[in-house]
């Protein structure tokens, strides 16, 4: 066997490898194994509060749902179910609308002890 044709072997068989890996990785993502982009995490649908839960957090917690809804004009805080099969499992749900209340929405959360139950953060 000449060098270039073990060359040409060497290069086949590392893009086989590479194509499995690229399989068996996207399948894991797909499945939920590993996670996908650089989306927050929160707990399975099964661990999250129920609505009453939510609303209770958000009503003991006036002041830090005003520091929140006070960083912009496109900020919404809500009790929401984030699409979960079950029938009432529950998260805080805050939307923005531009990178800057996001930032100013992460700072008023990192400085204050939360509210108790698992929110989501996005535009």
């Amino acid at each position: 066997m000449t060098a270039t044709a073990r060359q040409r072997r060497s290069i086949g068989a590392l893009t086989a490898v590479l194509a499995v890996g690229l399989v068996v990785v996207g399948a894991l993502m797909l499945g939920g194994v590993l996670p996908r982009g650089s989306a927050p995490a929160r707990p399975v649908c099964v661990d999250l509060p129920t609505s009453a839960q939510v609303r209770a957090a958000l009503t003991a917690h006036p002041d830090l749902l005003t520091d929140i809804t006070g960083q912009g004009p496109g900020i919404v805080v809500r009790a929401a179910s984030p699409g979960c099969h079950g029938n009432d499992e529950y998260l805080i749900d805050i939307t923005y609308t531009t990178q800057d209340e996001r930032r100013r929405i992460e700072n008023v959360i990192n400085h204050h002890d939360g509210f108790g139950v698992p929110l989501n953060v996005h535009r």
